[in-house]
């Protein structure tokens, strides 16, 4: 199962070359990323609220052809591995109108995040704390086997 959330090419992201600098898209990524968990019933602000933050343990890109300035981008996004304590988030992105049935994605990449308490960081289960995102994350992933 992949989720798709489409990015329009801001002109800031650009760089001197006139394509979309490197890191912005790990900027995509968190948006997909949030998209997903809205989509799912899990909205990040609502995890924050719960007094959880996911940060970043792993990232990972593949560059293929860059985009423009006024391009848009769609980014399917797919939960890739699960653990209790660690989700693997990973990322195709395509020219809007592509098809990714038949065409390579411009970029590829993949994010690993766990879960901290805010107050002190410390890594947290998300089966323990979080056991219907935890279960949300499994369907999702045993959907794509």
């Amino acid at each position: 199962m992949e989720f798709q959330s489409e990015m329009e090419v801001r002109y800031s992201e650009t760089d001197c070359m006139g394509v979309v600098y490197h890191s912005n898209y790990f900027s995509w990524f968190d948006v997909a990323r949030c998209r997903l968990l809205e989509e799912i019933g899990f909205p990040y602000p609502q995890i924050e609220a719960d007094g959880f933050l996911c940060p970043v343990v792993k990232a990972e890109i593949q560059y293929g052809i860059p985009f423009r300035f006024g391009e848009t981008a769609t980014i399917y996004t797919r939960i890739s591995h699960t653990t209790p304590v660690k989700t693997t988030y990973s990322y195709r992105v395509f020219l809007k109108g592509d098809d990714p049935q038949t065409t390579k994605p411009r970029v590829e990449g993949s994010t690993t995040h766990c879960l901290v308490q805010a107050g002190d960081f410390k890594p947290r289960s998300i089966k323990k704390m979080l056991p219907g995102l935890y279960e949300k994350y499994l369907e999702i992933e045993q959907a794509q086997a």
